[in-house]
């Protein structure tokens, strides 16, 4: 007879999220979405159309970024931490988050325990200022600060500063960031992150993923000539 009741489907649940896990790292399946967001909290899930990456593009993302070298990754604005766990279980890759609301990064850890991928994922609470970028070879980013220029009632909740100004300021301040990394440093961008890239950079890959595209970038030179490149221009 099978188990009943919570200790029977905590045991069910945790099978198949380890078989879920294997499924990402292997070829044999395609994970879908709804699969993946039964995982979370109803209310995270009911939003994860809109603030989480869809399940395909993170292993594609993860694949690139181990194709092209990269071996420590940084989510910023990394919410529930579906990219995180996601690229980790489908790769051999370390990835680290970034977000600000604390309630997240709870789900985000309790995620990476149950797909089994806790080893090499970490998340903590923080901002841009909170974080040492020379750390990590590669950046990943969905638009993280499109949240403050949209309308409150889109807003994920009012537990971190949100608006206009803050999210035009941490655009503004991530582009600087750019232009200060180090020769070599990979970044990828879904539906971009509402800034633009320092010329310093070289396209190495784009694809289409329904509505959204993503681009894997490559600092290439020390300096660029001061002037930024647009994604609209790529697309």
């Amino acid at each position: 007879m099978g188990s009943a009741g919570p200790d029977g489907g905590a045991r069910a649940r945790n099978r198949g999220s380890l078989a879920l896990a294997a499924a990402l790292r292997g070829d044999d399946r395609d994970v879908l979405n709804g699969e993946f967001d039964a995982l979370l909290p109803a209310q995270q899930r009911e939003r994860s159309i809109c603030y989480w990456t869809p399940v395909r593009v993170a292993v594609a993302a993860s694949r690139w970024l181990e194709a092209n070298g990269a071996s420590r990754v940084l989510d910023v604005g990394s919410g529930v931490g579906k990219f995180c766990t996601i690229a980790a279980a489908a790769s051999d890759l370390v990835f680290e988050g970034v977000e600000r609301r604390a309630h997240l990064v709870a789900i985000a850890d309790d995620l990476a325990r149950e797909l089994g991928v806790a080893e090499r994922t970490r998340f903590r609470v923080g901002d841009l200022a909170d974080v040492e970028f020379g750390d990590y070879d590669a950046l990943y980013l969905y638009n993280p600060f499109a949240e403050g220029y949209a309308s409150s009632a889109s807003w994920l909740d009012d537990a971190v500063e949100l608006g206009p100004e803050r999210a035009k300021a941490d655009t503004e301040r991530f582009e600087d960031t750019l232009a200060s990394l180090e020769i070599g440093v990979q970044v990828l961008t879904f539906h971009g992150f509402g800034g633009r890239i320092p010329d310093s950079y070289r396209l190495l890959q784009s694809a289409a993923f329904g509505e959204g595209r993503m681009l894997c970038w490559q600092k290439v030179r020390t300096r660029g000539t001061g002037r930024f490149i647009s994604e609209g221009d790529w697309l």
